[in-house]
């Protein structure tokens, strides 16, 4: 047997995004050679935690509330906690993957026996060859395909999924980017035009989410922060004011020092004496 996945303190509440309380996952890799096959319980017994039980080759049989389920080949099984079972039967040539864990809050609350898709497959043969890796990102990156298959599991037994929040913010996200765009540039001298062509909006589209979102212009925005940006070197530096004019891409002093005026309601030499 081998253990591809522990749930652990580090990394495991991640399994949280899937609201449903998942504690103390395991994913086991069981093999059943002539040694493994005579640690088979063949005795009735029952477990506190989920059993999911995915086959990958040969079978295995389980009786349980005296009824025999067969599981084949890309076929699983879900055994809820407290339900006595025990195998009746096992393959020489079983291949198959144990999915355990408890939960307070789980989809499926009795006996399901389903075909694991391609998805499902899929998941487990990668969380298997990441396992072999042994790198310092590999439970992370195996943990994403534990919440994964639950997905798939969830989705495979029929569970109605919590709708999406299905609202438009594309908005926000490309106000997001011009924003951002325009403070790692707010030095040079950036016009709405170039701003709205890196974030593929026309200028009108551009106006309308300023507009709409921080209730200004683009152009009013962009001196908003050229200005704060330069009243703090003002307060917070020793850069002189023609040091300034030039990093900001002004023309000459005068227009620096008519454009700070209008914002500020004072000479930038002014502004600067208040904090001295």
């Amino acid at each position: 047997m081998k253990i591809l996945y522990r749930q652990n303190g580090t990394t495991g509440d991640r399994l949280a995004v899937l609201s449903h309380n998942i504690k103390n996952c395991y994913l086991k890799k069981l093999v059943y050679n002539n040694n493994d096959y005579k640690t088979t319980t063949s005795k009735s017994h029952w477990h506190s935690e989920y059993e999911i039980h995915i086959v990958f080759s040969g079978c295995q049989f389980y009786e349980i509330d005296s009824k025999i389920y067969e599981v084949h080949k890309n076929e699983f099984i879900i055994i809820p906690p407290k339900l006595k079972h025990k195998v009746t039967f096992t393959s020489e040539n079983l291949i198959k993957y144990s999915l355990t864990f408890n939960s307070e809050d789980m989809p499926f609350d009795s006996l399901h026996l389903g075909k694991a898709d391609k998805n499902m497959v899929n998941n487990i043969v990668f969380i298997s060859e990441e396992f072999k890796q042994k790198s310092a990102y590999a439970n992370l990156i195996i943990e994403n395909r534990i919440i994964e298959l639950f997905i798939t599991l969830f989705r495979t037994v029929g569970y109605k999924e919590v709708d999406a929040d299905t609202k438009d913010t594309s908005g926000d996200a490309r106000l997001d980017l011009t924003k951002k765009f325009i403070s790692d540039n707010i030095e040079r001298n950036l016009s709405v035009r170039e701003v709205a062509s890196y974030c593929h909006m026309s200028e009108r589209q551009l106006a309308r989410i300023f507009l709409e979102k921080e209730g200004i212009s683009p152009a009013k925005y962009i001196n908003r922060e050229k200005m704060e940006k330069i009243g703090k070197y003002i307060k917070n530096s020793e850069l002189s004011l023609q040091q300034l004019s030039e990093m900001f891409s002004y023309n000459n002093q005068y227009y620096f020092n008519t454009a700070f005026k209008n914002y500020f309601g004072m000479p930038p030499n002014e502004y600067r004496k208040m904090f001295k």
